[in-house]
């Protein structure tokens, strides 16, 4: 009855091991998102992995974000009101430290050529 025991407890420590070895080893990209002009946090700002939809955090009120992903290679994707879409790929074989630029949207501003105002008082005699 205990080699039985034994193993059924061989067995199943066994393949908890196998699991786990073969299992990816996560890595981490983190860092600040900062504005390119002044250099000020960007808090809230929202960062996306195109890869995997599901995947969508946002920048603490510090700016500082943390995603933790298998080894590969993926496309960062930040967006945030104001600021010009970023898009970066970055091969993640190791920690990276990966601190973010966003660039302000240019003013969309429409030129107008010419404006002529009329007006027309009637004068009572």
């Amino acid at each position: 009855m205990q080699a039985i025991y034994c193993r059924i407890f061989t067995t199943i420590g066994l393949s908890v091991f196998s699991i786990t070895a073969f299992a990816q080893e996560r890595r981490t990209i983190s860092g600040t998102v900062r504005d390119g002009k002044n250099g000020e946090l960007v808090i809230g700002a929202t960062i996306k992995v195109e890869e995997d939809p599901t995947i969508n955090i946002t920048a603490n009120e510090y700016g500082f974000y943390s995603l933790s992903l298998p080894q590969g290679n993926y496309t960062i994707a930040v967006a945030y009101g104001g600021y010009e879409n970023y898009r970066q790929t970055i091969q993640l074989d190791q920690n990276v430290k990966l601190d973010l630029i966003l660039s302000q949207e240019k003013e969309r501003t429409a030129q107008i050529d010419e404006v002529i105002i009329s007006a027309v008082k009637k004068i009572k005699i």
